[in-house]
């Protein structure tokens, strides 16, 4: 029998591992092993590599914040924004909170009712939650603020302290702009059905309901009823907010 290693160098040979497997290759120098080798990594490849995924991940993480936040940003909701009570057209009144994170909007009575979807614009503001059953003076909204953001930059309010008989007593409204008269008398009987209830009366002409009636700094009541023309003189009814307030446990959000 020939010795293996007799064999010339470029005879092919099979090589029989340890494990059993066969190897083909040829044995000498310069040759082919029998034996499989590994490639050196190709070290600039993947560091260009690694360089575009972590563009990649760079990428992802600051643009999906700024997604996010386009996708929550609030619309302001001023005071004396109109409102659509399911067709019956009101102003935002006052802002209220309780102490915590619920937020609330008033407006007049003869809006709607507890149940009545209100919008702005089109888009949802909220549902109303609370009214006087007896009489038409007011109706407490419930916000949806993560659509929108309650804000005042229509007037300068510091408190909701009531002002006496003779006082000023001012109003915008959207058809007239803003008016100013005085308060004439307090507790002013108004029957609406079988019900009454007391409201103050003034010679201010502010012909939209849900109008907010201030003197100075201080938030004074809503307006209910209006009647007169500003050409010759008006009168207007306006429920006072502290008993609205009191009622519900809110705090007004002024400023």
């Amino acid at each position: 029998m020939t010795d293996e290693l007799s064999r010339p160098p470029a005879t092919r040979v099979r090589a029989v591992s340890a494990a059993g497997s066969v190897h083909s290759g040829r044995i000498g120098r310069g040759r082919r092993s029998p034996f499989p080798c590994r490639r050196r990594p190709d070290v600039a490849r993947l560091g260009r590599l690694l360089a575009r995924v972590s563009v990649f991940l760079l990428a992802i993480t600051f643009a999906a914040p700024t997604a996010s936040a386009g996708a929550t940003e609030k619309r302001p909701l001023p005071l004396g924004t109109m409102l659509d009570f399911e067709g019956v057209r009101c102003l935002v009144s006052l802002h209220a909170a309780r102490w915590g994170t619920p937020r609330f909007l008033l407006s007049s009575g003869h809006c709607g009712v507890t149940g009545t979807k209100v919008t702005a614009g089109g888009t949802p503001v909220g549902e109303v939650v609370a009214h006087d059953p007896d009489s038409p003076t007011y109706v407490l909204v419930r916000v949806d603020t993560e659509r929108w953001k309650q804000t005042n930059d229509r007037w300068s309010l510091k408190g909701t302290t009531e002002a006496p008989v003779g006082a000023s007593a001012c109003s915008r409204t959207h058809v007239l702009g803003l008016q100013c008269g005085r308060i004439q008398q307090k507790g002013t009987v108004v029957r609406h059905g079988q019900s009454r209830h007391y409201l103050t009366r003034t010679d201010l002409c502010a012909p939209e309901p849900g109008a907010l009636v201030v003197s100075g700094d201080q938030a004074q009541g809503i307006v209910t009823d209006y009647s007169g023309d500003p050409r010759i003189g008006c009168v207007t009814l306006f429920q006072p907010v502290n008993p609205i307030l009191s009622r519900h446990g809110l705090r007004p959000l002024l400023s």
